[in-house]
């Protein structure tokens, strides 16, 4: 798959401070919608181990596919992007401080993760069945 091949198709302009996600492998990373385009490029910021990131909607796809999340909150528009641009996150962090953290936080939401949650369950899954199983 060419990386500078556009891999979204919007069927109408989605309103800034929409959340977008592409896949990453076993996770989803997710991202804002700025409402801002340089040429028909929209922006989106995200949240990763590189920081707050301001970028294409390309760039953020990375040759993948978009999917777009919704609009989870009630604040308006304007207000989540000045809210995701302005905010100092701490160091990104997998399980405590991660995109997800980062969209809600911009939304005035509160702050948790489920993709974290539902790894963390998984993996405590995963240590109690092989727990049980090894003293059968």
């Amino acid at each position: 798959m060419r990386s500078d091949v556009i891999m979204f198709k919007f069927t109408h302009v989605p309103r800034a401070g929409t959340v977008v996600s592409v896949s990453r492998g076993i996770y989803r990373h997710v991202g804002i919608l700025t409402g801002e385009f340089t040429g028909f490029d929209a922006g989106v910021i995200s949240f990763s181990s590189r920081g707050v990131v301001e970028e294409t909607l390309t760039s953020f796809a990375n040759g993948t596919t978009v999917r777009i999340e919704g609009y989870p909150g009630q604040l308006p528009p304007p207000l989540v992007v000045g809210r995701a641009r302005g905010l100092s996150m701490p160091t990104y962090s997998w399980l405590s401080m991660n995109c997800e953290h980062f969209v809600r936080l911009a939304h005035g939401l509160p702050v948790e993760s489920p993709q974290a949650r539902a790894w963390f369950a998984a993996a405590i899954g995963l240590i109690m069945t092989v727990s049980l199983a090894s003293r059968t």
